[in-house]
């Protein structure tokens, strides 16, 4: 069964994460993925395929490594959204291999590692960015690589896995930069803590021998070797690598301590967010952590666990930008210590209780109600399988098998019951048949550009500005594609078709929800999109 429960793993990701893959821009508007794409595109377009390029210059906003194996993947399968995702939906899949691992390296069974493995592959983290071309999933594998080899190293005494972890920290600075190396530098600290301070007959007592122990912490520099030799690479060899450097390290890095600040509830809210639907097994984690007292190898890691995610979560509260997708690299390694605080006694109690099916009746009802205005046949779908888990939860003999089932099958679920009602349309597919060879799309936002560019690949896209469109697109009798509410072309333009999408940087409230609810065509949080043709006389 060790080699099959990977094997249902891989079916789990290539039946209900993948499907959909091709749009899901469209589902998740991302304005850094529209980035990525176009990077990885333009890098293959004009052969600077070492120092990734956007825009005719060098990008200065993400290392390079994602957009490598972007670029690898469209050489190999391609060009494509779908070739470009599937280096999200590798690691997606890697990284829950490395948490069955993980979790059997602890002695638990093969049976035990693969639930709590499903469990993570069905979070809302796992799903949502293992269909996009972002830096997460890529950076969620390298991070947690590098603790299953630090935890080992921990567990076994042998320096060869330390020196492993500090070679994967040297290939993830190419994702995120200098921070997944402070991130790993938690890790230690977490484990000397515990060493160091012990309560012991209501006292604190401090340990400081047990200092002696991480020496190895002195080694950590060398997680900026190949880094270093990367940047001096840049800086001596590159025409731009000076300024590609600065720009990077201060305004992309430093500079997150500048702009406006976010509040501290969004890092918060993310755990709550991306642990979805199995939230409830962070206040289980916690609960366990508080009380239970450190009298076993187990018990210990389970604590380390604790105070390196703490760490890690008050390490984001320092910059002014607080996005809450900033925690979901850390939610496997939220998995690995449930896996230690939890028995397979105890997680088969977990979803045989009888107020977990009523919550996905609840829900499976409400969705439905939702669906109501939607289409007929999502309400019709929804319906069979409540009325099925009705029928079936009567049977108790079969209850955790029935909610266990149910509850990994959640987020696609309710991605293909409810997503679809938010997802934008595609006018690429609409402006194929006008077979374009120039197009001028207008816009505030050049990133827009970016994204039809990427869509149409036939089609030498113009980006202008609303107040540029008379130079760019007019005097030049370019077709129009406008995205701005701002700007109208002249007289000799004529309206020809037309879309509405949801606003850029939407955030619905409770009460947005329900009017949506209540009236999807609703144009109240949406804009138009205006193609224009010249007028043919």
């Amino acid at each position: 069964m060790k080699v099959l429960y990977p094997s249902f793993l891989f079916l789990y990701f290539l039946i209900f994460v993948s499907p959909g893959i091709e749009i899901a821009h469209g589902a998740f508007p991302q304005g850094d993925e529209i980035m990525h794409v176009r990077t990885v595109r333009e890098s293959l377009e004009t052969d600077n395929l070492f120092i990734p390029q956007l825009n005719g210059l060098a990008n200065a906003y993400k290392p390079p490594l994602l957009f490598w194996a972007g670029m690898l993947s469209d050489v190999l399968f391609g060009e494509s959204f779908l070739s470009e995702r599937l280096v999200s939906l590798l690691f997606g899949f890697l990284t829950t291999i490395l948490l069955y691992c993980g979790i059997l390296a602890f002695g638990k069974s093969s049976r035990f590692a693969f639930q709590i493995s499903l469990v993570y592959a069905s979070t809302f983290a796992a799903w949502k960015f293992s269909r996009l071309l972002m830096m997460e999933q890529m950076l969620t594998f390298f991070l947690f690589l590098f603790v299953y080899l630090y935890l080992r190293f921990q567990k076994e005494k042998k320096i060869a896995y330390f020196l492993f972890g500090i070679i994967s920290l040297n290939i993830a600075y190419f994702i995120k930069g200098p921070l997944v190396i402070f991130y790993a530098i938690v890790l230690p600290l977490s484990f000397l803590a515990v060493d160091l301070l012990r309560i012991r007959k209501r006292k604190l007592n401090v340990n400081w021998q047990s200092i002696l122990k991480y020496k190895h912490i002195l080694l950590f520099p060398l997680s900026f070797l190949i880094p270093i030799l990367w940047m001096f690479y840049l800086s001596r060899y590159s025409n731009e690598g000076a300024l590609l450097i600065k720009f990077f390290l201060f305004n992309e890095n430093v500079g997150k301590f500048f702009s406006e600040n976010q509040p501290m509830l969004r890092i918060l809210g993310g755990w709550l967010l991306y642990t979805i639907p199995f939230t409830p097994f962070l206040f289980l984690f916690i609960s366990r952590v508080i009380s239970t007292k450190i009298n076993t190898r187990e018990k210990r890691i389970l604590r380390v666990i604790a105070y390196f995610l703490l760490g890690l979560t008050l390490l984001h509260l320092l910059p002014n930008r607080k996005d809450s997708y900033y925690v979901t690299p850390f939610i496997p390694i939220l998995f690995l210590g449930v896996s230690l605080s939890l028995s397979e006694a105890k997680i088969t109690s977990y979803f045989e209780n009888p107020w977990l099916g009523r919550i996905y009746i609840l829900l499976f009802i409400g969705i439905a109600i939702f669906s109501f205005w939607n289409s007929e046949s999502k309400i019709l779908i929804v319906s069979a399988v409540t009325i099925l888990f009705l029928f079936v939860s009567l049977y108790t003999q079969y209850r955790f098998q029935i909610q266990f089932l149910i509850s990994v099958l959640f987020i696609p679920l309710i991605a293909g019951i409810i997503l679809p009602t938010f997802q934008n349309p595609l006018p690429a597919n609409d402006l194929q048949s006008f077979q374009l060879t120039r197009l001028c799309v207008v816009s505030e936002n050049p990133w827009h550009g970016m994204d039809y560019q990427n869509q149409l690949r036939k089609t030498m896209v113009i980006y202008s500005p609303p107040s540029s469109a008379t130079d760019l697109c007019e005097n030049q009798n370019l077709p129009i594609l406008s995205l701005s509410n701002f700007y109208s072309p002249g007289k000799k333009y004529i309206p020809s078709i037309s879309w509405y999408v949801w606003k850029a940087h939407l955030e619905i409230g409770v009460n947005d929800f329900l009017e949506i609810v209540q009236n999807v065509h609703s144009l109240k949080f949406k804009e138009q999109i205006q193609f224009y043709e010249v007028e043919r006389r």
